[in-house]
C-alpha cells in the first residue's frame, strides 16, 4: 500500500508540467522517501518543517521550469546563447536554496532579522518624520513648486513677518509674483458666541486672497472676495471643526451670523477638512478674518504678517530674488536697512526649519551609527556562521563552482535577510513614526505614514546593508582553498581577521555615541542648576487680549491697575506685575541711540519689553543700579526706562547709565535703573542680548500677561484669580494659563529629549558591541577547543587558558576605545551647538565612557574565557 504522504506528494507533482515530472519526479520522490524515514520518528514539528521545505522546493522548481520555458526561443538557439536564461535559473535556484537554508537555521535567521529590523526600522522611522516635515507639501495647495516664502533680514537677523504696510508695498510693486498672500496668528484666542452659546475660539487675520492664492476650494460657501481687502464688511470663514461643533455640519450655516469679540460677522465659507494650512508646526484656527477687519478686531495694535508668494510661470526664484532686492519700501531710508530673502521651502519658517534641521540631523547621525553597528554585528554573525559551512563550500568548489558563483549564493542569502529586515523595519516605521514624532517638542499637523518614498528608502537601506555587510564576508569565504574547506581548517595569515576589525569598529563607534550621549546628559544636568538671571519657581502666568473685549488704552490701563491691586489680596499670592513678552519667545526690537546722536550713527538694537510696576522684584531679576518701576511711572509721570547690563555697556561703556537719556523711534526717556542680564533670548546657548524695559502704563499694549508670584503651588490660585477678573469684567477670557517654570522646561525639552534619545541608542550601541565581542570570543573558543584541550592535557591550568582568551578580548577593546576617543574628540563640534555649561571636550565624560565600555567588554570577554577554562581535554579530543 502506498503511504498517504507519498500519494499526496504524487498528486502535488501532477500539477506541474510533464517535462518537470519526467526530469525531477523520480529523483525527488526517492529524496522524499529517504528523508521521511529519517524524520518520521522525530517530533511533529520536524515533520511539519520538512513538509514545508519540500513544498517550497517543488513550487520553486516548477516556477523555474515555467520561466525557462517562457524565455526559451521558439527556434533553435545558437550554441553560445542562453546566458540570460541560465542566469535567471541560477538566481531562482539561489533564492530557493537561501530560503530553505534560512528556514533551517531559524535561530540564526531570527537574530539577524531582529538586529536588522531595529537598525533599519529606527532609520526608516526617522526618515518618515523628515519626509513628513520637509518633503511633503501641504495638502490641497495647488502647484506647490510655484510657492515661495518671504523673510526679512535686518541687522543680520532673519525675521519671519512683515508689517502690513510693507506687505502691501511688495504686493503692489513686485513684477515676479502672480499673487502674494499674508496671514497672522493674531488675534489668537477670541470670544465667540452664537445665540446663548459663548465659547473660546482661535482666529487668524488673513489677506482676502489667502485661499485663492493657495488654490484651496471651500467645502461650503465661498472664500473672501477682492473687495473685502479694504472693506469693514464683517465676514468670516470658519474651519470644518467649528462648523460641525457649532452648526452640526448643516450646509445652511452659510450666511448665518457669528459674534466674535462682541461684533457680529457673517459666515461666508467653510474650509475643507483636509486643509491644514501651509505650516506643519502651526495649529490651524477656528476662524479666518480678512485683514480689512484688523482695526475693528484689534484696535490700536500693529499687524505682522507671514508672507508667501506664487511665482509667475516664466519666473524662477533667482530672478524673483533680484526683483525683490531692487524694491525698498518708502520708509526704508528712515529706519534700519533691510532686505527680503526668498526661500523655496515655503511651508516651514526659516527659524523652525533650522531648529528642526539641527535636531533631526543629530538624531539621524546617531541612528546611522547604530545601523552601522548593527550591520557590523550581522557581518560578524555571518562570518561566524560561515565556519560551520566550510565543508559545504568545499564540496561546491570541488564540483566546479567558481568564486563568483559562491559569492552570489552567499550574497543572495544576505540579500534575503536584509529584505526581511527591511520589511520588519518598515513595520516598525508604520507604528513608530507617530510615537517618535511626539519626542519633538512641537505640534505637527502632518500624517506620519510611510509613503512610496519611505518604502523606497527602506528598500535602499536593505540593499546598502547587503552590499556593505554581506559582500565582504561572502568574498572572504570564497577565497579560501578547497583543502581548507574540506578539512575544516583555517588558513593562517599574518593579517588581522576581518571579524576582529569589525569588533574594533563597533567598539569605536560605541565610544563616539556614548561620549556624545554623556555630553548631552551632562549639559542637561548643568542646565537644571544654570543661572537664568530670573527666578522661574512659583511664578504663574495668565495672558489676556484686552482688545478682544473692547478695551482701549484708558480702559485697559484701568483694568490692569485694578487687577494689580486685587491679586496680592488673594491668599497665597505675594505680588503681581505684568509684561508683554515672555522669556525664550520672539520679541520686538527697536533702535537705541543717545540724545543728540543721529539715527544714521545708531548701531544698537534692543529688545523692547513693556512691563508693570515692581516687575524686577516679581521676576527675581537683580537690579545692578537704580530703582524698579513703580505705580508712579504712568501716563502723567516723566518717561522712564530700565536697561540691562549688556545694553548699558554697549551704549555707555565704562560710564554710569543712570540719568542718561535714550531715544527710540517714538519716545525719549530717562534711564532710571540697570538690571542684571538674563538668559531670555532664543535659548540657553546664546549670549545675553540688549534689552530695554518700558513701563506698561507709559507705552500701552493690549496683549498683557500677568505674572503672579505665589508662596506655594501656582496653579492653586488660578480659580481665585479668575474670580477676581470676572468680578471686574464677567466676559473676560483668560487665553492661556501656565507657569514660568513650564516655559523654562519647554525650552530645555529638546536638549533633554536629545540626551535621552542619545543615551538609549548609546546604550544599545554598547550592548551590540559587547554582543559582537562576545560572539567573536565564543567563536574562537569553539574553533580552538581542540588546541585548548591539548594545552590543558599538557599541563596548562584554568587561569592560564582564561587569561589568554581575556587578553585577546581586552586588546581589541583597548584598540577600539582608543580609536573611538580620537574620533569623538575630533568630531565633538557636531554636538557643540546643543551644549551649554559643558565643554565639548569635557574631561569627566571622556574618562567615564571608556571606563564603562571597558567594564562591559571585560564582562563580555570573561564569559567565553571562563567557558574555555572549563573545557574537558578528553571530551575536546574525543569530539575531534
Amino acid at each position: 500500500m502506498i503511504p498517504l504522504h507519498l500519494r499526496a506528494y504524487r498528486r502535488l507533482l501532477a500539477l506541474f508540467p510533464r517535462r518537470f515530472r519526467v526530469t525531477h519526479a523520480e529523483q525527488l520522490e526517492h529524496l522524499f522517501l529517504d528523508n521521511w524515514e529519517e524524520h518520521r520518528a522525530r517530533h511533529w514539528g520536524a515533520k511539519l518543517r520538512f513538509t514545508i521545505l519540500t513544498v517550497v522546493d517543488v513550487a520553486s522548481s516548477a516556477a523555474a521550469v515555467r520561466l525557462r520555458a517562457w524565455f526559451r526561443p521558439r527556434t533553435a538557439p545558437p550554441r553560445n546563447s542562453g546566458s540570460s536564461t541560465r542566469l535567471l535559473a541560477g538566481t531562482i535556484q539561489d533564492l530557493r536554496y537561501a530560503t530553505r537554508y534560512l528556514i533551517r537555521a531559524r535561530g540564526f535567521t531570527a537574530i539577524v532579522v531582529v538586529i536588522l529590523s531595529l537598525g533599519i526600522g529606527a532609520n526608516t522611522t526617522m526618515f518618515t518624520i523628515v519626509n513628513g516635515i520637509f518633503f511633503q507639501t501641504p495638502p490641497l495647495v495647488q502647484s506647490p513648486e510655484q510657492m515661495v516664502g518671504l523673510s526679512v533680514v535686518r541687522d543680520q537677523r532673519v525675521g519671519n513677518y512683515l508689517e502690513l504696510p510693507d506687505y502691501e508695498f511688495y504686493r503692489e510693486h513686485n513684477r515676479v509674483f502672480s499673487a502674494m498672500l499674508g496671514y497672522s496668528s493674531s488675534p489668537g484666542v477670541v470670544t465667540a458666541s452664537r445665540g446663548n452659546a459663548v465659547f473660546r475660539a482661535t482666529a487668524w487675520m488673513v489677506s482676502e486672497n489667502y485661499f485663492g492664492t493657495l488654490g484651496v476650494e471651500m467645502a461650503h460657501g465661498r472664500a473672501f472676495l477682492p473687495d473685502e481687502r479694504r472693506t469693514t464688511h464683517p465676514v468670516v470663514v470658519i474651519s470644518d471643526g467649528l462648523w460641525r461643533r457649532l452648526y452640526g455640519g448643516d450646509p445652511r450655516a452659510i450666511g448665518r451670523p457669528l459674534e466674535v469679540n462682541g461684533r457680529t460677522y457673517t459666515v461666508v465659507g467653510v474650509a475643507p477638512l483636509e486643509f491644514r494650512g501651509t505650516d506643519p508646526v502651526q495649529p490651524m484656527p477656528d476662524i479666518y478674518v480678512p485683514v480689512g477687519m484688523h482695526e475693528a478686531l484689534m484696535p490700536g495694535s500693529s499687524l505682522y504678517l507671514r508672507v508667501l508668494g506664487r511665482l509667475r510661470p516664466d519666473i524662477d526664484i533667482a530672478a524673483a530674488q533680484a526683483n525683490m532686492n531692487a524694491l525698498s519700501p518708502p520708509d526704508a531710508a528712515s529706519s534700519e536697512p533691510r532686505r527680503i530673502v526668498l526661500y523655496s521651502r515655503f511651508h516651514l519658517r526659516p527659524h523652525s526649519a533650522n531648529e528642526l534641521g539641527e535636531l533631526l540631523t543629530l538624531w539621524a547621525l546617531i541612528l546611522g551609527a547604530v545601523l552601522v553597528i548593527a550591520g557590523a554585528n550581522v557581518a560578524i554573525l555571518l562570518l561566524a556562521r560561515a565556519s560551520s559551512r566550510q565543508r559545504e563550500m568545499g564540496i561546491r568548489a570541488a564540483l566546479g563552482a567558481g568564486r563568483s558563483r559562491i559569492v552570489r549564493q552567499l550574497l543572495t542569502e544576505s540579500l534575503l535577510l536584509s529584505l526581511i529586515g527591511g520589511a520588519g523595519g518598515l513595520t516598525v516605521a508604520f507604528w513608530g513614526a507617530d510615537l517618535a514624532s511626539t519626542l519633538i517638542p512641537l505640534s505637527f499637523s502632518v500624517d506620519f505614514t510611510p509613503d512610496a518614498l519611505v518604502i523606497g528608502f527602506a528598500l535602499a537601506l536593505a540593499l546598502v546593508t547587503t552590499v556593505l555587510f554581506g559582500l565582504v564576508p561572502a568574498w572572504q569565504q570564497s577565497r579560501a582553498d578547497i583543502a581548507s574547506f574540506l578539512h575544516r581548517t583555517d588558513r593562517v595569515t599574518g593579517r588581522i581577521p576581518l571579524r576582529n576589525i569589525l569588533v574594533i569598529a563597533q567598539l569605536a563607534l560605541s565610544v563616539v555615541l556614548a561620549t556624545g550621549a554623556g555630553l548631552l546628559v551632562r549639559s542637561v544636568w548643568t542646565a537644571k542648576g544654570m543661572e537664568l538671571g530670573f527666578d522661574p519657581q512659583r511664578r504663574l502666568l495668565l495672558s489676556v487680549e484686552l482688545a478682544n473685549h473692547g478695551y482701549v488704552e484708558s480702559t485697559g490701563h484701568d483694568f490692569v491697575r485694578a487687577m494689580l491691586e486685587r491679586f496680592p489680596a488673594i491668599a497665597g499670592v505675594e505680588r503681581a506685575t505684568t509684561t508683554t513678552w515672555l522669556p525664550f519667545s520672539l520679541m520686538r526690537e527697536v533702535d537705541i541711540r543717545t540724545a543728540g546722536a543721529a539715527l544714521a550713527d545708531t548701531t544698537t538694537l534692543a529688545g523692547l519689553h513693556r512691563v508693570g510696576p515692581h516687575y524686577f522684584g516679581s521676576m527675581g531679576i537683580p537690579l545692578i543700579a537704580g530703582r524698579d518701576f513703580t505705580t508712579a511711572d504712568d501716563e502723567s509721570g516723566p518717561p522712564a526706562v530700565i536697561v540691562n547690563e549688556t545694553l548699558a555697556e554697549r551704549v555707555w561703556p565704562g560710564e554710569n547709565a543712570i540719568g542718561k537719556t535714550v531715544v527710540t523711534s517714538d519716545r525719549e526717556a530717562l534711564v532710571v535703573g540697570v538690571a542684571a542680564n538674563t538668559l531670555t533670548s532664543f535659548g540657553p546657548t546664546e549670549p545675553p542680548r540688549s534689552h530695554l524695559y518700558v513701563p506698561q502704563f507709559q507705552d500701552y499694549e493690549s496683549q498683557v500677561t500677568f505674572i503672579v508670584a505665589t508662596r506655594g503651588n501656582p496653579m492653586a490660585v488660578v480659580r481665585h484669580i479668575e474670580q477676581a477678573m470676572h468680578s471686574y469684567d464677567p466676559a473676560m477670557v483668560i487665553e492661556r494659563v501656565r507657569t514660568l517654570q513650564d516655559i523654562v522646561d519647554r525650552r530645555i525639552l529638546p536638549y533633554r529629549l536629545t540626551a535621552t534619545f542619545a543615551s538609549l541608542f548609546g546604550a544599545l550601541a554598547l550592548f551590540l558591541a559587547a554582543v559582537g565581542l562576545y560572539g567573536v570570543q565564543s567563536f574562537l573558543v569553539a574553533r580552538r577547543a581542540r588546541e585548548i584541550g591539548i594545552r590543558m592535557a599538557l599541563g596548562a591550568v584554568h587561569g592560564q587558558v582564561a587569561r589568554v582568551v581575556l587578553h585577546r578580548g581586552l586588546t581589541m577593546t583597548a584598540i577600539g576605545i582608543a580609536l573611538g576617543v580620537v574620533i569623538a574628540v575630533t568630531s565633538a563640534t557636531v554636538v557643540e551647538s546643543m551644549l551649554f555649561g559643558v565643554s565639548a571636550r569635557d574631561p569627566l565624560t571622556f574618562v567615564t565612557v571608556p571606563i564603562v565600555l571597558l567594564s562591559t567588554a571585560a564582562l563580555a570577554s570573561w564569559i567565553p574565557a571562563w567557558r574555555a577554562s572549563r573545557i574537558d581535554p578528553v571530551v575536546a579530543l574525543r569530539n575531534e
